[in-house]
């Protein structure tokens, strides 16, 4: 009895292993990854930055060009693309109001720094002073990420300057933007 138990017992695994082999089944996996090209400045709070043309206070000396607000702002940016496109590039310009005239704001971008990850994580091109004409200041921008937030990215400089005393009349308060764009050279 014990042997015709064994037998049928054996037999049974085979039966149920040959069953179990002879199955298969599979899944269809699709995906895609679109294009990107997100850009922004952090903190992103209030971007507002703040300069000052100070009156000296002795007849002779010239006027002294202070930056009032002591906020750090940070390109941040995410870059994905074909393999065969080209690398990508910031540009800065004014876009709404203007500098008075007799001065020159400069703006400068950081080499990068951060926790992002990718293929090329933009190269800074220097210091730049702006205007209504978009200008390259960072470049070699390809499938990467800056990481968020202040300490990733590319850290901003500006940089306001007295041109020309003779043009300087004196105005309240002045506004303009500054914008950037992340595009394809």
């Amino acid at each position: 009895m014990k042997i015709s138990s064994y037998i049928f017992f054996i037999a049974f695994c085979f039966l149920c292993l040959g069953r179990v082999q002879g199955q298969n089944t599979s899944v269809n996996i699709r995906f895609s990854i679109p294009e990107v090209a997100l850009i922004d400045i952090e903190p992103g709070e209030d971007n507002t930055v703040h300069f000052s043309v100070s009156s000296t206070t002795e007849s002779g000396e010239a006027p002294e060009v202070t930056e009032t607000s002591s906020k750090s702002l940070w390109i941040n940016y995410t870059s994905a693309q074909s393999d065969n496109s080209d690398a990508r590039s910031v540009y800065a310009e004014i876009t709404e109001g203007g500098l008075p005239e007799g001065l020159e704001l400069e703006v400068e971008a950081s080499a990068y720094k951060g926790s992002g990850k990718g293929d090329m994580l933009g190269t800074k091109e220097g210091k730049i002073v702006l205007s209504q004409s978009p200008q390259k200041i960072i470049s070699n921008v390809k499938n990467c990420f800056t990481g968020d937030g202040v300490g990733n990215g590319h850290e901003l400089t500006y940089t306001l300057k007295i041109a020309d005393y003779s043009e300087i009349v004196s105005t309240d308060d002045t506004y303009f933007v500054v914008m950037y764009t992340l595009t394809d050279n």
